[in-house]
């Protein structure tokens, strides 16, 4: 809301911080650590593509049919949405 207000919010950059607790956190993890959440990747595709939640969405599910389930991508992106639409 604060954004919305801001005339000048259009200038500069901002930076978000999105934490997702996920039941079973620790069975996901590796030797590298846990792997990004589905919404983390999302927001990096959105970002170094420039594209839209809804690319991102096609983007990764299309890259990762084979471990992941389109209705957990489609899931994380409302989540998204709901986060930053307050």
């Amino acid at each position: 809301e604060e954004l919305r207000e801001n005339l000048n919010a259009g200038k500069g950059e901002y930076a978000g911080v999105i934490h997702i607790k996920t039941e079973g956190a620790g069975a996901a993890e590796t030797n590298a650590g846990p792997s990004p959440s589905l919404e983390a990747q999302l927001v990096d595709i959105m970002v170094k593509a420039d594209v839209s939640l809804k690319t991102a969405v096609r983007t990764l599910y299309e890259s990762n049919r084979a471990r992941l389930a389109k209705k957990d991508v489609y899931g994380a992106s409302l989540n998204i949405k709901g986060l930053l639409n307050g």
